[in-house]
């Protein structure tokens, strides 16, 4: 037979054809669609950075097929555990059980997002549902803590007080009793009867800032009565929000206590009221307690007006303490008292009604004493002072009133540029300057400057009466001295 190459190809696929056909009949079908993968089982291989995945693949066949199974193993480097990201509102299944280092890590990420969230828009609300949420007790204690700083945040500090774990409830008692509120009185009232002691203290200053008469009923009929020390200090620092004259009597009493923790207890309550002569007991508490500095000078701090700022100032002239300076420097930068200030460098010092040596006198000031500068002459005056001939200003001074008056604790008048000494802070380099004169109009007047013979301890009203007023300590020069001119009227 004769065969073509047409045919011969022909043939050839024919029965490639055929022997594919036959070997796919005599195959079972595809196991693949039945496959299950049992769990992977993950084994440490001790001494090794490997781990070894065992990986078992068997095969469910239906009826009449053949069983087919087969194992396969391979080996994987060892991955570095990455932290998923946590999310601090909500608590996931299991989170207590989570490693200590991973517990760790969270922790300060929750801690950093509430330091940051301080300064942001709405910071507040966020922190209060972290404070209510996270699933951590020492975040949520800081949350607690943070809404204290932000002197916000009662409504959740209250819910956490009721809800949450002790180290929990004591930070947010703490922090309430810096917000205070007439709505706190009644988590204050089951404070001061709790059994721990920080709580207790912080619900008796709390009370203070209720507005309420019968808090204050509880601080002086339980807090004052309680006979320990540190409940006591507690009850008179709350005391003080109320700013009640008649209240300035138990902050005496207690200001030359034997017991240190009182007399902070009584200077605390002296920072918080707002009454007349709040200062000068805190004057007082700057002679006979001295060793209590940096609290008098948080309390006088806490008092925004001219007469605390004169006390800051003379304070940081006076004392030999540089962290003390630094004190008060800072707060003088806080509240702006930018300006030139005058420090009295004569024995005595006369304000005057009016600037010329015959002005009638309205107070006496001492040496050391410190005053505001308001005003200052254009004029240059000569004066006699000191034997001498002298060519200067008069200045307009606000100063403390030495007399002790409540009503009206500053007073102001012109004194001669010659016993003044000058300081400024300025408003630019926040640092001290030294006043500058400048050139003007010479007005000629040869009557003295010379302060008159004064009793140490007597100053000088409008109608010519003597009052205590001037401190004991500073004694007015005697007829010898060279600065004062007994023919002066």
């Amino acid at each position: 037979m004769y065969f073509t190459s047409e045919k011969i190809l022909l043939l050839i696929l024919f029965s490639y054809l055929s022997h594919t056909y036959l070997l796919s009949q005599s195959l079972p079908l595809d196991t693949n669609l039945f496959k299950q993968k049992r769990p992977l089982v993950q084994r440490q291989n001790s001494g090794d950075t490997n781990y070894s995945i065992e990986e078992t693949e068997t095969t469910n066949t239906p009826p009449n097929t053949t069983f087919v199974s087969h194992t396969k193993k391979k080996r994987v480097k060892k991955r570095e555990m990455e932290v998923e990201t946590i999310d601090t509102t909500s608590s996931p299944p299991g989170f207590g059980e989570l490693e200590s280092d991973r517990k760790s890590y969270v922790t300060k990420q929750g801690v950093s997002q509430i330091r940051n969230l301080e300064n942001s828009k709405n910071g507040v609300v966020k922190i209060s549902n972290i404070l209510l949420t996270h699933p951590i007790p020492d975040v949520r204690e800081e949350a607690a803590r943070s809404l204290g700083r932000l002197k916000k945040g009662a409504a959740a500090l209250q819910k956490a007080i009721s809800q949450d774990s002790f180290n929990v409830r004591r930070q947010a008692f703490i922090s309430l009793e810096r917000i205070g509120g007439e709505d706190c009185l009644k988590y204050f009232i089951a404070g001061i009867k709790s059994s721990d002691p920080e709580i207790r203290i912080a619900s008796y200053k709390g009370l203070g800032k209720t507005n309420s008469s019968y808090a204050r009923e509880l601080l002086i009929n339980h807090g004052l009565g309680s006979g320990e020390t540190s409940i006591v200090a507690a009850a008179l620092a709350g005391l003080g929000n109320f700013s009640r004259p008649e209240d300035l009597a138990v902050f005496k009493k207690y200001l030359p206590s034997e017991v240190i923790d009182l007399q902070i207890g009584a200077i605390k309550g002296l920072g918080n009221s707002k009454a007349n002569g709040t200062l000068e007991l805190l004057t007082q508490a700057m002679n006979e307690n001295g060793n209590l500095m940096p609290e008098i000078i948080f309390s006088i701090s806490q008092k925004n007006n001219l007469h605390s700022t004169l006390l800051l100032f003379k304070i940081m002239q006076t004392t030999e303490s540089e962290n003390l300076k630094t004190m008060i420097f800072r707060e003088l930068n806080r509240r702006k008292a930018f300006g030139k200030y005058a420090i009295i460098k004569n024995p005595t010092a006369s304000l005057k009604k009016d600037p010329r040596t015959n002005s009638e006198r309205v107070a006496v000031l001492m040496e050391g004493d410190v005053a505001r500068v308001k005003n200052t002459t254009e004029k240059l005056f000569k004066a006699k002072m000191n034997n001498e001939v002298l060519e200067d200003r008069y200045y307009l001074l606000e100063a403390i009133n030495n007399k002790n008056n409540y009503n009206n604790p500053i007073v102001s008048g012109w004194v001669f540029g010659p016993k003044l000494s000058f300081v400024t802070i300025n408003k630019e380099a926040n640092s001290f300057l030294k006043g500058k004169k400048s050139e003007s109009q010479i007005l000629i007047d040869e009557e003295s400057e010379d302060e008159k013979n004064l009793p140490p301890s007597t100053s000088i009203d409008k109608k010519g009466d003597s009052k205590n007023g001037i401190q004991e300590k500073k004694k007015a020069p005697s007829n010898k001295d060279p600065q004062f001119d007994d023919d002066e009227e």
